[in-house]
């Protein structure tokens, strides 16, 4: 994987839900940030929310949603994601 660039980054927010404990952020987190192209990623569990920042050039909502459930998390669909970000 090659460097991310920031001033190429966007930053979005995920549902998801699942997450109990600090342990489940970890797990989240860290599979997000496995995705080519992310700069940053955390969650919360309290909240159930899931910040990354990533280029969009280099992945998409769509791969990212995935990584999280590869990982047995529920994920708010993405057409919900994109159209919360307007």
């Amino acid at each position: 994987m090659r460097p991310v660039d920031p001033a190429q980054t966007i930053e979005r927010t995920l549902s998801v839900a699942g997450m109990t404990c600090s342990g489940c952020e970890y797990n989240v987190a860290t599979a997000l940030r496995l995705v080519d192209g992310v700069l940053e990623a955390e969650a919360d569990h309290a909240s159930g929310v899931a910040r990354v920042r990533f280029d969009p050039g280099r992945t998409t909502l769509a791969d990212l949603a995935e990584a999280v459930r590869t990982t047995g998390y529920v994920v708010a669909p993405v057409e919900s994601i994109e159209d919360a970000k307007d």
